[in-house]
């Protein structure tokens, strides 16, 4: 925010209190201000902002009130910038045709804005509009640097409008041409990228021709791309015969050009015998396309494989996801015959194999997996912290097979086993993150979210694993305001990364609206990593990682949601990275999460954010009647059910009929996550209907009877003996000496979970 410019009308002021949450103290503030100028449009959006972040303006988007301020902020942009605003509302609720419009109209009335038109550049390139072709020929008029040419080329390859793609593609490479010759690699992109689009790829070749010194990765790939449109088999083989000739031997960048040149071999035999020279090159790429070529053509796959593990599985981590294709039983018998001279070389071939047999689903004892482990121990003592130990994986796996039986007692020893490991090797990143889901597992939060945060998991890292830990937060943590760090503050440090990095618009203070998230790679002419950021950069906008922590956060502080017209079609960028994670075969929190649960979810906070207003509430009520249940646990669509039968119920002095249908908890779920989720649910939903329906009414005492049954049964199945029994599943000689250690880890979950059972009692008997 820039404070040392003027502010009279206190909307810097206002924005801040809106921001934190004062939601009443700035209805109040703008009130007064809009009874003294009532047609202020500053005052007007301001307080369209408001209702959007209290959630109480459903369906504003088709109202008269929004067309008139999109209408008289349009008018005035080149007085007041109250227009980025509204744009940047638009941007942020999906409406992107009506978008489109708005700015192209502001633009058309205002030619001569400089600024107008760099930000409808910025807005169309990073929200890809239909006029992205018409902001950039527009922007050339305000830019005479070099690094706008470029640009507008990229506009134009990256136009999702055809007719404006054909429209613009000419007049781009006539820009582009007349700034011949190209000073930099990125002009040289910006050209080759467009000619490729263009299809003209005998134009594409000349600037190889004409262009050598010009080299960059993404350039080689636009003139291969040209190449296999132009070129015969023979043609393309010898360039690619004389690129791995000439290519760094040991470089692993290349590696598509290999596969490439063997699929032309499959092709024409002819090629065969100049590729088999290729693969005497003694490095890493030519040892494993030896593999891909027995296997090609059908021959014995056995030799190259078993070369390619004595050169590289000693070494590589990465061997098992390179030889994975291939491994058979048969191959794993002879892989592990292997020796290697020093022992790190042979722990990590060791854990190659196991890692093989796992696949292959080969079983391995979990004595077996935990000798293998304590073999290589005396390796840890001369560990970096931050080096890989390979071992750990024979734990991970004994753990898995523990865990098969899917009892609390092989949960909780998987879990004293994996901690272990972890107070072994503290930073093993597999090692934490499959504590984390099984502490979620069983119930225990607060343990996985200590774990989580020995993991520091900044920036994007949070998009892919936040998720592990933070879905369903508000309804599996039943003492997260008591805690150390209280889960509303986890919550805000999780979706930081959607709020503090430069996405496509921040609004910092009232008049500072940035449309700059893709700035730095204008104003540095990076085009060939334009398109790849604004990609970047719409994934974390539309990412469902970012609109399940928003629905957490929103009810861990009470808050309630807004329904934008657009959800029904709207579509999320998933990244969360699940598959990171070792799979034990037992139910998370998170697992069944996808697009419709948040839907649903959003539509059932905005029912009860409307739930005195009876018009709305009755169009999201039959929404949220109509919507679908999955990825919703039958505690989730119960408590959906109960909303949407009290939303059409009149009056609302009495507990809906669906209240008494509360799902009872099978005996088998009762030490796990789905218990605490099952009660929470039914006391959230009771403190909503609490403001309307008198605790003694007849359904809501019965509810609350169940409920304390059930946290009953939940504390008699969590019985003094069982770490006793986690611990018998570990009686093996080798664990011996840690035995006490491992006890103390399951004590540990075991206490986290009676806290949690604790404090949904206390939640319980405050409805008493």
């Amino acid at each position: 925010m820039n404070y040392g410019r003027s502010d009279p009308k206190g909307l810097d002021k206002i924005w801040l209190t809106i921001k934190s949450g004062g939601f009443k103290q700035a209805q109040q503030v703008l009130e007064k201000k809009l009874k003294k100028s009532g047609n202020d449009i500053e005052l007007k959006v301001m307080n369209v902002l408001l209702d959007l972040r209290k959630g109480s303006c459903y369906g504003l988007f088709e109202s008269k009130r929004w067309q008139d301020i999109k209408a008289q902020s349009a008018s005035s942009a080149s007085e007041s910038s109250s227009w980025t605003v509204v744009a940047s509302i638009m941007v942020e609720y999906g409406l992107h045709k009506e978008l489109d419009d708005y700015i192209c109209e502001i633009a058309k009335n205002e030619p001569r804005n400089g600024t107008i038109a760099l930000t409808w550049l910025r807005i169309a390139l990073l929200e890809n509009l239909p006029s992205l072709p018409r902001a950039a020929l527009n922007f050339i008029k305000f830019s005479s640097k070099r690094p706008a040419i470029s640009l507008l080329a990229m506009c134009n390859s990256m136009s999702v409008s055809s007719k404006d793609f054909k429209l613009g593609s000419q007049l781009a490479l006539r820009h582009l041409e007349r700034h011949e010759p190209f000073e930099d690699t990125q002009e040289l992109f910006a050209e080759v990228l467009l000619l490729c689009k263009c299809e003209k790829y005998e134009d594409v070749l000349k600037m190889k021709e004409k262009y050598p010194q010009l080299t960059l990765p993404a350039i080689d790939l636009l003139y291969i791309e040209a190449m296999q449109k132009l070129y015969s088999p023979e043609q393309l083989f010898d360039y690619y015969y004389k690129n791995l000739q000439d290519s760094v031997p040991n470089s692993l960048d290349n590696f598509y050009i290999w596969t490439d040149a063997l699929n032309l071999c499959t092709k024409d035999s002819s090629l065969v015998p100049r590729f088999k020279s290729l693969m005497e090159f003694d490095n890493r790429n030519a040892a494993l396309i030896r593999v891909h070529y027995a296997n090609q053509f059908n021959e014995d796959i056995s030799v190259p494989v078993q070369n390619y593990f004595k050169m590289y599985g000693g070494r590589a981590k990465a061997v098992f996801t390179d030889l994975k294709p291939f491994i058979t039983p048969h191959l794993v018998e002879i892989l592990q015959e292997t020796k290697f001279g020093t022992k790190m070389a042979q722990m990590i071939a060791d854990s190659t194999i196991s890692r093989f047999k796992k696949y292959l689903n080969i079983d391995e004892s979990t004595e077996t997996l935990l000798l293998s482990y304590d073999k290589y121990t005396s390796l840890l003592s001369n560990k970096l912290v931050t080096d890989y130990h390979a071992a750990d994986i024979f734990l991970i796996q004994a753990a898995q097979t523990l865990v098969q039986s899917n009892s609390p007692e092989s949960v909780l020893a998987s879990i004293g086993l994996l901690k272990y490991c972890n107070e072994n090797d503290p930073q093993e990143f597999n090692v934490i993150l499959a504590l984390i889901r099984l502490h979620s597992h069983f119930g225990s939060p607060n343990c996985a979210l200590a774990l989580a945060d020995s993991l520091s998991i900044r920036n994007v890292q949070s998009d892919c694993l936040s998720h592990l830990y933070l879905s369903r937060s508000s309804t599996v943590i039943p003492n997260f305001a008591a805690a150390e760090i209280p889960l509303s503050r986890r919550l805000d440090i999780a979706m930081s990364i959607y709020e503090h990095i430069p996405l496509s618009h921040t609004v910092a203070g009232w008049t500072d609206v940035e449309f700059s998230g893709l700035d730095d790679f204008i104003s540095r002419n990076a085009s060939s990593q334009l398109e790849g950021a604004r990609d970047f950069i719409h994934t974390l906008e539309r990412s469902i990682t970012k609109n399940i922590l928003s629905i957490e956060r929103r009810r861990v502080n009470g808050l309630t949601q807004v329904v934008p017209t657009f959800e029904d079609a709207y579509q999320f960028a998933d990244k969360r990275d699940s598959k990171c994670t070792p799979d034990f075969g037992v139910s998370w929190p998170g697992e069944s999460i996808g697009a419709a649960w948040v839907q649903k979810q959003k539509l059932l906070d905005a029912l009860w954010g409307a739930i005195r207003s009876p018009a709305t509430c009755k169009d999201i009520a039959d929404k949220l009647a109509k919507s679908s249940t999955d990825g919703c646990t039958q505690w989730e669509t119960w408590a959906a059910e109960v909303s949407v039968e009290f939303a059409r119920q009149n009056p609302k002095t009495s507990g809906p009929k669906a209240l008494e249908a509360f799902p009872q908890v099978p005996d088998d779920l009762l030490v796990e996550w789905r218990s605490t989720h099952a009660v929470m649910v039914a006391l959230d939903l009771l403190e909503k209907l609490k403001a309307f329906v008198k605790t003694k009414d007849e359904s809501f005492v019965a509810l609350v009877q169940n409920l304390r049954k059930t946290v009953d049964r939940m504390v008699n199945r969590l019985d003094d003996d069982l770490p006793q029994r986690a611990l018998s599943l570990l009686s093996f000689p080798c664990l011996k000496e840690h035995i006490s250690t491992i006890k103390y880890f399951i004590e540990n979950a075991v206490n986290d979970r009676r806290k949690c059972i604790d404090s949904l009692r206390t939640r319980i008997d405050s409805f008493a």
